[in-house]
């Protein structure tokens, strides 16, 4: 399964971000790291090769999303197990590591 995040968000990785997991919908997978707390401190994207400031708006809006797809990923992964993974052990651990600190 893969991933792909089309609009360029603030990370220290190129964009777009693509996210390839085999079988992240499975009982044994883990889960997406979160995003550092500090997320906001970047303020800056990767954009055809080039490294380019962002605005102080633009910063607080690519946390939130970057944050809000984090946690929405998990929650559907999690929701997966739950249903699916009944008689199976279930890995809850947060291990697969998308945003890298730059």
């Amino acid at each position: 399964m893969s991933i792909v995040l089309c609009q360029s968000y603030a990370s220290p990785m190129p964009s777009p971000m693509q996210i390839e997991v085999k079988d992240i919908f499975s009982c044994e997978s883990p889960m997406l790291v979160e995003p550092w707390a500090n997320l906001s401190s970047v303020d800056w994207q990767i954009k055809n090769g080039e490294r380019k400031s962002l605005s102080k708006k633009m910063v607080i809006r690519n946390s939130f999303m970057l944050c809000v797809l984090h946690r929405s990923i998990n929650a559907a992964i999690l929701d997966y197990k739950v249903r699916h993974c009944k008689d199976k052990p279930i890995n809850y651990n947060k291990e697969i590591i998308v945003l890298k600190k730059g």
